[in-house]
């Protein structure tokens, strides 16, 4: 095992949370009931449920998260000296043939 740094924390359909720190701590309230939803660049979203019945007013999860592969397509990237040069190129570029 080991921590996941920076993943988003949120509380679903609550428009609310935290992210994780380099160690993959984090701290959030939240409700008996509610959805906790994981996610993080390379890894595959995970959702937890806060038990309804809980006795204590602290809850503490270890949540394990798998790794995904993201393939991002191609990118091809034109560097231009200014803004007049970049639109000079612009309009060209329907002009051109391969």
């Amino acid at each position: 095992l080991y921590p996941v740094p920076y993943t988003n924390i949120l509380v679903k359909n609550k428009n609310r949370g935290t992210y994780s720190d380099l160690k993959g701590f984090f701290s959030i309230v939240v409700q008996k009931g509610d959805v906790i939803v994981f996610s993080a660049i390379g890894y595959k979203d995970v959702q937890y449920s806060i038990p309804l019945d809980l006795k204590d007013d602290r809850y503490s999860i270890v949540q394990l998260m798998t790794q995904d592969t993201i393939n991002l397509p191609g990118t091809v990237v034109f560097p231009w000296p200014s803004r007049q040069h970049f639109k000079i190129e612009f309009l060209a570029m329907g002009r051109r043939r391969p």
